[in-house]
């Protein structure tokens, strides 16, 4: 989306001035007729060139906070209306700030809240709309913003953890290549060269070194070019459906790969259970949640879901026949559907979900990390050993 310096003038002659975020110039001049303006004119803004880089407009810790900000004032007794022109005072992100003018404008006009951000789903989340509609129709919107907030933030908690297991492993790996690369192509060759005035053969450890070092120096720009040829084909067919499908159960398949699944289904499943806690049906709730899934092969094996449970098969039956459901979960859910408390239970399969993540995260830091270093230790042991063999031999023949 962009943003619009936009000109309309109103049926009293008068000129208003707004900054209109919108996926195009026809979205600025529906905004300006939505608000009773005729469009005068409408041009692109040059704030996109500041922050046209930037892959999120608005993150995820800006909504955290104006969710918490929000439940603070509509629980203190402060009207919607005012409470969000208190936050929109203290926004700094323009992008943010031109949303929530248009979601005030709205509002003022006496649309509903839960209409009113429908339009920005891809900043608030795509059940916000339908969790605040939930909290309007039985009068607990500060409630449901406090829960929908909490399941926001466990969620980037847990995003975040990931990343952090991951990111040190990354590092040693990449930086270790890194020195084996330089070794390999700066050092062993420079060794290569004393050695061709030796008369003696050189061990065989040494002659293979030797080998992959001139092997890489001679390649390498055909090995760079070759990754980038691949990660750009990578991207071109994820494009097809069929191998973006053959892709993703691909990335299940990996070591810890089971780590990708379950965390695709702790969100799918925290939506489902955040949803029927705000009063809406399973099957709208599955209706939506299937769209918080963003691999490609447990999407295709979610979707049934909703069908099964409309002709009237179980939640955990429905769950069960997916085959990627842990069976402790499945117990969990169908303990939940016989005892009539299946939001109750299902909170608690996810919540167990959620530890098994932060399990296999705790087990894949302790493994990877001393793996990745003894690897890529004995890795340059053996090379710093080649290179130095035939030194050896050439004391030992001198004494």
């Amino acid at each position: 989306m962009f943003i619009y310096e936009s000109k309309g003038i109103s049926v009293d002659g008068r000129i208003h001035s707004f900054k209109i975020m919108g996926k195009s110039i026809d979205d600025a001049k529906t905004v300006l007729r939505d608000r009773g303006l005729f469009p005068l004119s409408i041009k692109f803004s040059r704030e996109n060139i500041k922050y046209i880089t930037k892959i999120k407009k608005v993150s995820s810790n800006e909504i955290i906070n104006f969710n918490r900000e929000l439940y603070s004032l509509l629980k203190a007794g402060l009207p919607l209306l005012k409470s969000l022109y208190i936050i929109r005072s203290k926004v700094e992100n323009p992008y943010f700030s031109i949303i929530l003018d248009e979601i005030i404008s709205k509002v003022e006009k006496g649309e509903a809240f839960s209409e009113s951000v429908k339009k920005f789903s891809d900043v608030f989340g795509i059940l916000y709309s339908s969790i605040l509609s939930s909290g309007e129709r039985s009068g607990s919107l500060p409630k449901v913003i406090f829960d929908y907030n909490e399941y926001l933030k466990k969620t980037e908690q847990m995003k975040k953890r990931i990343k952090r297991a991951l990111i040190y492993p990354s590092f040693v790996f990449t930086f270790s290549l890194l020195v084996f690369t330089f070794i390999m192509i700066y050092i062993i060759p420079r060794f290569a060269k004393f050695y061709e005035n030796f008369d003696a053969s050189l061990p065989l450890l040494t002659q293979f070194t030797i080998g992959v070092a001139k092997f890489m120096k001679s390649n390498i720009l055909f090995f760079i070019l070759g990754v980038i040829i691949i990660l750009f084909l990578l991207k071109r067919l994820k494009k097809n459906n069929k191998f973006r499908i053959f892709y993703d159960k691909a990335k299940l398949k990996i070591p810890f790969g089971y780590l990708i699944k379950d965390f695709y289904i702790s969100i799918y499943s925290r939506n489902i259970s955040l949803m029927l806690e705000g009063g809406i049906t399973i099957l709208k709730a599955l209706n939506i949640s299937i769209s918080s899934v963003k691999n490609s092969y447990l999407y295709n094996l979610l979707s049934p879901v909703e069908k099964d449970v409309l002709e009237g098969e179980s939640l955990s039956s429905s769950f069960e026949k997916t085959g990627i459901f842990p069976s402790s979960y499945i117990e969990i859910v169908k303990v939940g559907e016989s005892s009539g408390s299946l939001d109750r239970m299902l909170k608690e399969a996810t919540e167990y979900l959620e530890e098994r993540i932060e399990t296999t995260i705790d087990s894949l830091i302790s493994f990877l990390e001393p793996a990745i270093i003894i690897v890529m230790g004995i890795l340059i042991a053996g090379i710093l050993l080649s290179v130095y063999l035939p030194i050896f031999s050439l004391v030992r023949v001198i004494h």
